[in-house]
């Protein structure tokens, strides 16, 4: 048997959210694409490290799963020596909405740092909440306020007392989306046509952050630009989002 890493990743990625979870992929649907970070960690001996990161979002298992890959410090130089001695992270979380609680089922791993994660995630007023238990027993939350189209505030807490006090972990306080390619929506109502002897849909949309939105109405073969900086897009939506409501318009 042999499997290439591109026919696994193009498996595992998703060009949008599927349509039997329509409506219910908002929550965090706006986060496909790529942000830069900024993150300061809050030591138990008192004192803070701050550190530059990236973090990278995506629709996956046939868009009812958003997984992402959170890296601090970015990949380059400042990764070389001892990833574990240094403090490193280079973990995913896997979020897979759930229709029989109306939530999210939360997944965090990080190899490096050997930390795993389960948490429920749901929309709290104009916030998104995370809750779970860490291995020793104690509450975590994670949190996502502040949010706009171009950046949020994070942060991770946790809770020695059942939630009657919080103590802040870690916190981005305003990461900002980095421009480029975040998510593509192939229209499946398309007409298809043929492209290197395969037949594709007509039809596809590629949303890019602080760029625009372009458009190929021939398979991919060549793009025109239909919208401009997706970044502010008309109506107020994310750029993967005015993407898929794209797909709608002839």
């Amino acid at each position: 048997m042999t499997l290439t890493s591109s026919a696994f990743l193009d498996c595992l990625s998703a060009g949008g959210p599927s349509t039997d979870r329509a409506g219910n992929m908002d929550l965090y649907g706006w986060l496909i694409g790529s942000w830069d970070l900024d993150v300061t960690r809050f030591l138990p001996d008192g004192t803070t490290r701050r550190r530059p990161g990236e973090w990278h979002f995506g629709w996956v298992l046939e868009g009812r799963a958003i997984q992402d890959v959170w890296v601090v410090p970015p990949r380059g130089s400042q990764r070389q020596g001892d990833a574990a001695a240094n403090g490193n992270v280079y973990g995913t979380t896997l979020r897979v909405y759930d229709p029989r609680i109306d939530a999210w089922q939360i997944q965090w791993t990080d190899p490096v740092t050997q930390s795993y994660l389960s948490m429920i995630g749901r929309r709290e007023g104009s916030d998104i909440v995370q809750l779970g238990k860490s291995p020793d027993g104690n509450l975590i939350r994670w949190s996502f306020s502040e949010i706009t189209q171009e950046s949020f505030r994070w942060r991770g807490e946790v809770s020695v007392d059942s939630g009657a006090t919080w103590q802040l972990i870690s916190e981005i306080p305003a990461p900002v989306i980095c421009p480029g390619h975040c998510g593509m929506v192939i229209d499946t109502n398309s007409k298809t046509t043929s492209l290197n002897g395969n037949t594709v849909s007509s039809r596809i949309i590629i949303p890019c952050s602080g760029i625009g939105i372009y458009q190929s109405l021939d398979g991919g073969a060549t793009f025109s630009k239909i919208t401009a900086d997706t970044t502010t897009p008309p109506g107020g939506e994310n750029c993967s989002r005015r993407a898929a409501i794209l797909t709608a318009v002839p």
